[in-house]
């Protein structure tokens, strides 16, 4: 038999006898602070490093500018502070935080931070480069943004739902605020109580927000950006066309004869009874003719005689005469013009919309997360909004029947992660080109007890060095996975912290070759932020180290380990604290590492050959204690470290044997693992 790695991670002890699996022969039944490498061999990880003091309890959120700038955002109840590459963000005024509730912003006063860690925990968000917004159901929608240099702004989203009205009047007649057409203002949709919407995506340059308290299946897209710039709080859902043109009266010209005396008020003599013709009132007519003043308008109408407003400047003897809606019958002047108002209501494309999700389950919508296509995980199923969707073209459709929680999904390599209902899965989700459908695999299906045995509360990955999912869970440890789904290497190990309990963690982008993962640790009666590294050039294998100085070392317990490189000792027995106040000694708690191999079961049945021994392949490793079969510790000595070669382990027994071996270390010290082999006799 052959175990030739350990890239198929942590597997469940109901995998034990499974030899007939491929990944049995590259597991182990217990992974602890080993990372696992994509090419089979395990090492261990480096510890974390202390960068300071937190409130108290608290989540950590990345909030990436650019590779050099990476901001941790810590949110505590009613409070949040700002870390930059370890280090803590001053607020700009004098106050225990940068923003917190009871803060004066501008005109209004902070009151929208989320008050408890379980409610934080619930918070989700969304980045557009220098900003970030977050919602929760119970509070209203708010933005965090770097507004310049490194001062940062907060503020409550507002929401503009009102048509855009596009308006061609070249007249001053239109007047938005008095146009019937229109409808009332909305002040309540993500602007009160169970109307704040709880998942928020960025998707084809929409806001995507939904799932309020009062509507928990209703999905809202903003309107797409246009030339005007942001729309990303832009809610219209059509556009209000307003064209103002103007008009000539309608002239309604009659032409008649009739006689009047010079200085007279009265056409006598009228050719054609005009009562019934006009289409107007009377007095909306004109009178024009040679003898009568400009602008003479009509006052009455009888059979055959017309009473004007103006007397003849002449005697006018059975001559021609018009009545028109024009002062003049022969041009017109502004007096003669009205205004034609017209208006239109369109949706187009880029218009905002909204749809409900409706099926035979519970459709309360829990996350939302683009991809190729916008992904929405609900309480029992999964939709896709495919791309393309718009105003005038929306499409949803049913892909999968999972329960999902409230923990955000994340899009990562190819396919999105989700938490399944109770926080104990994990699932990925991706499109399967062979089987032309969505695919939703448990990937803690070879390992569910890594879940089952505490739920997870906090989660994010790495990119570099290798693709890993960090998961946090309520017990304080760290569920890691391996995922490097292109190659199909996937492999469960865990962190735990050698004295405190992990909250959260946060990831961002470095400069060198790792990222790096930021985590808010819990101790007994303090909360610090914590840095790990898996690219540092001399990492420190202590968990919340710092330098050993005059400040820092009285910040810790007794069972603390102070280390030089060569010697660890603990705190309480160095004599003289002040002699290792030298560079390159430090100070931690140690941590365990440790690989407990599956059942190493003897599969050649023909001739029941028997284990030998264990022959384990280490690579400029400190070399850590080896548990037998029989539970005997071996202790290496004599070598020369860091050490590269192989290293036995006796099996005893004269049969085939269900048995383990154990490599552990607490040492701070390197430990690469290449490869495991048996041997039979």
């Amino acid at each position: 038999m052959l175990i030739t790695n350990f890239a198929s991670g942590e597997l469940s002890e109901k995998l034990y006898g499974r030899a007939d699996l491929q990944s049995y022969y590259q597991g182990a039944s217990r992974l602890k602070n080993f990372n696992i490498i994509p090419t089979g061999g395990i090492e261990r990880r480096n510890g974390f490093k202390r960068c300071g003091l937190l409130t108290g309890e608290a989540r950590v959120i990345p909030f990436i500018i650019n590779k050099s700038t990476s901001y941790v955002i810590e949110m505590g109840p009613g409070y949040i502070d700002l870390w930059l590459n370890g280090v803590k963000v001053e607020p700009t005024e004098a106050a225990d935080h940068y923003f917190y509730n009871g803060q004066t912003a501008g005109e209004t006063t902070v009151n929208w931070l989320p008050l408890t860690l379980s409610e934080i925990r619930e918070v989700q968000y969304v980045q557009d480069f220098d900003r970030i917004i977050f919602v929760h159901r119970n509070y209203p929608p708010f933005e965090l943004s770097l507004a310049s240099g490194s001062a940062f702004t907060l503020q409550k989203l507002t929401f503009d739902f009102e048509p855009n009205i596009e308006v061609i009047d070249d007249y001053g007649q239109y007047k938005p605020e008095e146009d019937p057409d229109l409808p009332p203002k909305d002040i309540t949709t993500f602007q009160t109580p169970t109307n704040y919407p709880g998942v928020v995506a960025y998707y084809q340059g929409r806001l995507w927000l939904g799932s309020t308290i009062s509507k928990p299946q209703k999905i809202w897209a903003s309107s797409a950006p246009d030339e005007k710039g942001d729309r990303y709080t832009t809610f219209e859902a059509f556009n209000h066309y307003v064209t103002v043109s103007r008009v000539i009266k309608d002239p309604d010209l009659h032409l008649f004869s009739g006689s009047v005396e010079q200085g007279s008020f009265t056409i006598t003599g009228v050719t054609q009874d005009l009562r019934n013709v006009i289409k107007k009132e009377a007095t909306d007519y004109y009178v024009s003719a040679d003898g009568i003043p400009v602008g003479t308008k009509v006052v009455s109408i009888t059979e055959d005689t017309i009473t004007i407003s103006q007397p003849a400047t002449r005697k006018i003897d059975t001559e021609a005469i018009t009545i028109q809606l024009w002062k003049e019958a022969g041009s017109a002047t502004s007096d003669d013009y009205e205004y034609d108002i017209q208006k239109t209501d369109m949706t187009t494309a880029d218009n905002s919309f909204y749809f409900e999700l409706a099926s035979d389950q519970n459709d309360t919508v829990k996350w939302t997360c683009p991809s190729q296509h916008l992904i929405i995980g609900t309480e029992s199923s999964e939709y896709v909004v495919p791309s393309g969707s718009d105003a005038l073209s929306i499409s949803v459709s049913l892909h999968g029947r999972h329960s999902s929680d409230d923990i955000q999904s994340l899009y990562v390599g190819e396919a999105v992660i989700f938490f399944s209902q109770g926080k104990r899965a994990v699932r990925e989700y991706y499109w399967n080109e062979d089987s032309k459908a969505f695919t939703a695999n448990n990937i803690t299906i070879a390992n569910p007890e890594i879940l089952e045995e505490s739920e997870a509360v906090d989660f994010d990955y790495m990119n570099n060095p290798y693709s890993r999912l960090l998961i946090t869970k309520k017990n304080g440890t760290i569920a890691v996975l391996l995922y490097e789904k292109s190659t199909g290497i996937m492999g469960w190990s865990r962190y735990e912290h050698g004295k405190g309990k992990v909250l959260s963690v946060a990831v961002v982008r470095g400069n060198n070759a790792s990222d790096t993962m930021y985590a808010a640790v819990k101790y007994d009666d303090a909360v610090y932020m914590e840095e790990l590294n898996l690219d540092e050039t001399n990492p420190v294998y202590l968990d919340s180290w710092s330098k050993f100085t005059a400040e820092t070392w009285p910040q810790y317990t007794d069972d603390a380990i102070v280390w030089d490189g060569t010697t660890a000792v603990k705190l309480s027995e160095v004599p003289n604290k002040a002699d290792l106040y030298v560079d390159n000694v430090y100070i931690g708690y140690e941590y365990e590492s440790l690989m407990t191999s599956m059942p190493v079961i003897n599969n050649n049945v023909t001739g029941q050959k028997r284990i030998t021994d264990i022959v384990i392949r280490f690579s400029k490793s400190y070399l850590p204690e080896i548990v037998n079969p029989n539970g005997v510790t071996e202790h290496i000595t004599g070598i020369a470290e860091p050490y590269s070669g192989l290293r036995k382990v006796i099996y005893p027994g004269t049969s085939d044997s269900d048995v383990f071996f154990t490599i552990k270390s607490k040492k701070p010290n390197k430990i690469t693992v290449l490869a495991v082999n048996a041997n039979l006799a």
